[in-house]
């Protein structure tokens, strides 16, 4: 009963049930709650919801499985105490991605950024990405448990976890995780292919039937925000710079 609560339904029905599931163009999540989570920029706008500045806010990087395409997703508490995640950035190569971070007029410092450090394409990258950045290395224990984490706020929202007559701002305060309308993160998260990995699973990049490089940004991102890492303190020095008195 345990798995069947935790688990994707095709990992609980082959690992538990001895099933065989045909997941071809299925997604990870339960059958329309991507599309539940969905919260457009107009509808956020209505409600006058931003991007909480005085919490800390995430990046994720990926890069698909033919090494085509880099991605960097952003993840950030909101003004209603929801996790927000967006593809913020993406081009082809990987040569891009230290400097737009980096650019002085980025609004979000990258003081929190997340990659695989092995076993992914992105992974190729470390050594030229940490002379550049301050990385944290997604492995271990960590690769099931944010998948784990990610999945868990998306399942939330599916018709089977809401309660009858549930309105939308009980919905949202129940569900505190949106997403915005872009289709290469929607595309992927509909119909990304997973993998069993250690005791938990992740996604699948190279049997996956499309780029499913924007989601494990996402995931990325999402997952190194629910750490809660600790904030980065700038001095007035660096705030202001450094007054020389002759």
């Amino acid at each position: 009963a345990a798995a069947a609560a935790t688990d994707p339904e095709w990992v609980f029905r082959t690992e538990v049930m001895c099933q065989f599931v045909n997941m071809a163009g299925a997604g990870p999540f339960p059958n329309g709650s991507w599309q539940r989570t969905l919260d457009t920029k107009e509808a956020r706008a209505e409600r006058g919801v931003t991007r909480d500045p005085d919490r800390q806010a995430c990046y994720g990087l990926s890069l698909s499985f033919d090494r085509t395409m880099a991605y960097v997703a952003l993840a950030f508490w909101d003004t209603e105490d929801r996790i927000r995640v967006e593809i913020v950035a993406r081009r082809a190569g990987v040569d891009w991605v230290a400097p737009w971070l980096n650019d002085p007029g980025r609004k979000v410092k990258p003081d929190y950024v997340a990659a695989q450090r092995r076993g992914a394409p992105i992974s190729g990258e470390w050594e030229l990405l940490e002379k550049l950045l301050t990385l944290h290395a997604w492995e271990g224990t960590e690769i099931a448990g944010w998948h784990g984490w990610f999945y868990d706020r998306v399942r939330a929202a599916s018709v089977d976890e809401s309660p009858a007559d549930e309105t939308d701002e009980e919905f949202r305060a129940r569900v505190r995780f949106s997403h915005g309308v872009q289709p290469a993160l929607d595309t992927a998260a509909t119909t990304a292919q997973i993998g069993t990995v250690g005791g938990g699973w992740a996604i699948d990049l190279k049997g996956s039937p499309t780029d499913a490089a924007p989601l494990q940004a996402a995931i990325a991102a999402v997952g190194l925000l629910l750490t809660d890492p600790a904030p980065v303190y700038e001095s007035a020095y660096e705030r202001e710079g450094l007054l020389v008195l002759d």
